[in-house]
Formats: structure tokens, sequence, C-alpha cells
């Protein structure tokens, strides 16, 4: 099986805001001056564990 090339990994993070992708899937909630947390989406559970 081949390998994702670093340059392509590079690539892909640097036009992905993740904030963005990663809302549109769960509710974030500010938890710092710049973090972020949300609840887990491979479980369930009532307190943010997703940062």
């Amino acid at each position: 099986m081949a390998r994702i090339r670093q340059d392509d990994i590079d690539a892909v993070k640097e036009r992905t805001d993740i904030v963005q992708l990663v809302g549109n899937y769960l509710s974030l909630k500010k938890t710092g001056h710049d973090s972020l947390s949300g609840l887990c989406p491979f479980h369930h559970e009532k307190t943010a564990s997703f940062s």
C-alpha cells in the first residue's frame, strides 16, 4: 500500500480550516483564549472531551 506523501499532507493542512470542518459535524464551545471543545463523536458522553 502506498503512503501519502508528506508534501500532500502539508498541502491539505494548509488549505483546510479544521475548526470549520469539525464545526460542520460537532457543536464546538470556546473553552479558553484559543481553545475549543466538543462532545466526542465516537462515544456517548455528557462532558466534552474532544478538544
